[in-house]
């Protein structure tokens, strides 16, 4: 301890061998800050933590937030006095350190003696036990370090032998900014009790932002054995949509100034358990030329749908739009809002879709094209088209709709999951243009079923996946 304040000092020439060895384990992860009494950050998002009388022991710590803070941490102000001293600690003990909440370790030191995490910068002052010695100089991360996902802790990071030490004071940290705490009031909020006596204390909350939630209240009472009481507070707002989904078509071809019906569901419980809609949920369909993450789709891509009908649990939604669209390839899903709470975003995919991620629940192809003429009054597809079924899934019938460039001998049958084919559609020879079949499962249980569409006499073919839910 007394190598560490020489070398602090900046008294090296009287460190002896063992003390230089001191001094190097001390140095091994930490990093110099800039040594300047204001740094001129201009950074206008800070965050401040208060603390009066924050007492404890020896490498002991209080949980200040769970994961309550986001941005790129750039400074630390520290202004706070050692204001009682069990033992011989420092002003400059007192450690700001984030824990990972992926791996639960430390991954930022600020201040303290001990070492904890692989970063770590010192305080520039306050290495004395005396009481009123105070930590005021500001600490400058050169590269920054974001603290999102983390845990903020305060420790008593020297470690006193059960004695403790008693600071008050704040430290701000520029660039970070934090949610609004949930608790909004607490009632009572001061008073009085009697030995044996106890009191109900009610905590009032904001749950108007979703996610989870985290605080503490200190308890601050004149038992000089336990001055102060600390209560983790913890609230899961949920979203009242918890699953939404593109219910279909995965893909589509129409002609250029045609439209086409989407689909959609939704679950938002209790509301969509009635058979009338709520009138908090909104739905709408986007496009957009380029298969990418819909909330990134600007404003002006999104169509109002409407409410179709009572589906089981859920409520389905429909919008039949399209017309406008140019000719290419169009990618869409869907998207749900309750009271402004924010969009959940629907994908499809063949056991029925959900919140779009890309991978498993995607959005729908659309091909727009030119029609072209073919002196039989009615238009063509310019090769083979097999569409997604719809709806899909289904229960019991559902349609398929394929297009053929010219009149040919197909097939369209049906297979289960393991192989066996369970139904032939068509059979035979069929006129060029769109053809919409019907098909129905009535006879059959639930489960995944491939349709697939052959041209015969050559390699051409197309494949489906399908859902029968009853």
């Amino acid at each position: 301890r007394n190598a560490i304040k020489k070398f602090r000092n900046g008294i090296n020439s009287e460190l002896n061998k063992a003390e230089q060895n001191i001094v190097s384990y001390y140095n091994k992860n930490t990093i110099k800050p800039a040594y300047a009494s204001s740094s001129g950050n201009n950074n206008e998002i800070s965050s401040k933590i208060e603390f009066d009388e924050l007492t404890l022991e020896g490498e002991t710590g209080i949980l200040i937030a769970e994961g309550l803070y986001s941005g790129t941490l750039a400074e630390v102000i520290p202004d706070f006095t050692l204001e009682e001293n069990g033992s011989d600690f420092w002003a400059s003990d007192l450690a700001l350190i984030f824990v990972s909440q992926d791996t639960g370790m430390p991954v930022l030191q600020i201040g303290g003696y001990n070492s904890y995490a692989p970063i770590i910068y010192r305080w520039l002052d306050g290495d004395n036990e005396d009481i009123g010695t105070t930590v005021n100089e500001p600490i400058i991360l050169e590269n920054g370090f974001d603290v999102s996902n983390t845990d903020v802790w305060l420790v008593n990071s020297y470690i006193g032998f059960s004695e403790t030490a008693t600071w008050s004071g704040s430290i701000t940290m520029l660039g970070v900014t934090d949610d609004e705490l949930f608790i909004t009031d607490i009632s009572p909020a001061s008073g009085s009790l009697l030995p044996g006596e106890s009191v109900e204390i009610t905590f009032t909350v904001d749950a108007s932002v979703t996610g989870n939630n985290a605080n503490i209240t200190v308890l601050r009472s004149n038992d000089l054995s336990n001055r102060n009481l600390f209560i983790t507070s913890f609230l899961n707002v949920a979203r009242v949509i918890t699953w939404a989904n593109l219910e279909g078509p995965l893909t589509h071809t129409m002609e250029l100034g045609d439209s086409f019906d989407i689909f959609g569901q939704v679950f938002a419980d209790p509301f969509t358990h009635e058979e009338e809609p709520s009138s908090e949920i909104t739905y709408q369909v986007g496009f957009h030329d380029t298969d990418s993450d819909p909330s990134t789709w600007p404003e002006d891509a999104w169509v109002d749908g409407s409410f179709y009908e009572l589906y089981d649990d859920n409520h389905r939604y429909m919008v039949t739009t399209g017309d406008d669209l140019t000719e290419g390839i169009w990618y869409f899903a869907t998207r749900f809002n309750f009271m402004d709470e924010g969009y959940t975003y629907g994908g499809y995919s063949d056991s029925g879709g959900g919140i779009w991620d890309g991978i498993e629940n995607v959005s729908g192809e659309l091909t727009v094209q030119t029609s072209v003429s073919t002196g039989y009054d009615h238009e063509l597809p310019q090769k083979m088209v097999l569409d997604q079924n719809y709806p899909n899934p289904f229960n019991p019938s559902t349609q398929i709709r394929f297009g053929l460039p010219e009149a040919t001998d197909v097939r369209l049958d049906v297979y289960n999951i393991t192989g066996q084919r369970v139904a032939t559609l068509v059979n035979g020879a069929l006129s060029a243009g769109y053809h919409t079949i019907t098909f129905n499962a009535e006879n059959l249980s639930s489960g995944v079923y491939l349709y697939t569409l052959h041209v015969k006499g050559t390699n051409e073919r197309a494949v489906h996946k399908m859902t029968l839910l009853k």
